[in-house]
């Protein structure tokens, strides 16, 4: 009987082992109770060895995010600016 919220997380990790955001717990549950063999690309495997649903960094895990240059200073589109304006006469 799991007690402590890090054993239930795994346990529940472990039921629904085919949801991406489950699988690093679904690992770390899997090589706690030496079943690597269920971790892999096999048609036995329940997991994949690595996340595969999640881009992996390049440029050494730096996680700052990129400033986007596409936005317009002042904000909305041109569409929800003339329906403002309608919405004030």
């Amino acid at each position: 009987v799991a007690r402590d919220p890090e054993e239930k997380a795994m346990q529940r990790a472990l039921m629904q082992y085919f949801m991406p955001n489950y699988a690093p717990l679904a690992r770390k549950a899997l090589k706690k109770a030496h079943r690597e063999d269920l971790i892999g690309f096999s048609k036995d495997a329940l997991v994949p060895p690595r996340d595969i649903h999640k881009p992996q960094e390049k440029n050494g895990g730096n996680s700052a995010p990129k400033p986007n240059n596409n936005r317009r200073e002042r904000g909305g589109n041109e569409k929800s600016q003339r329906k403002t304006a309608k919405r004030g006469r």
